[in-house]
């Protein structure tokens, strides 16, 4: 019983030390359409139980589509968490890029950077808002 417990302990503690890693917006999307596709195959699955088919078998069939549909979930939730990292991060930087200046000097040179900065804020923020917002 004491090793079941410290097995699923040490589960929980890998799974949370995976959770603090940072992750790509890419990488979160590879892995939100990945678990799409399994979805769609659960639900395949499903969809295919015949006439013939026992209980136990339909509720095996929906348990997968059920476990499927976690995952959805919650690389749903990694899509938007690194979708607001992104805007986060692109807004630091423009910050840092203007606290670079001296107070009394013109941008002059910086303005280009300070262009480049505003425009990756625009990417971050549409790729963020069309994750919720659109057609709201």
């Amino acid at each position: 019983m004491f090793g079941k417990k410290l097995v699923v302990l040490f589960g929980i503690m890998i799974l949370l030390l995976a959770a603090c890693q940072p992750v790509s917006v890419q990488e979160a999307q590879a892995q939100y359409c990945a678990d799409l596709v399994q979805f769609q195959t659960a639900m395949g699955v499903v969809g295919a139980l015949t006439p013939e088919a026992t209980a136990d078998q339909a509720e095996a069939a929906l348990e997968a589509a059920n476990d499927a549909w976690d995952d959805v979930t919650n690389s749903a939730y990694v899509v938007a968490d690194a979708e607001y990292e992104a805007l986060e991060q692109a807004y630091e930087d423009l910050d840092d890029a203007i606290r670079d200046i001296e107070g009394d000097d013109a941008i002059g040179d910086a303005a280009a950077s300070l262009q480049d900065e505003v425009a990756n804020i625009n990417a971050a923020y549409d790729e963020l808002y069309d994750l919720g917002c659109a057609g709201m």
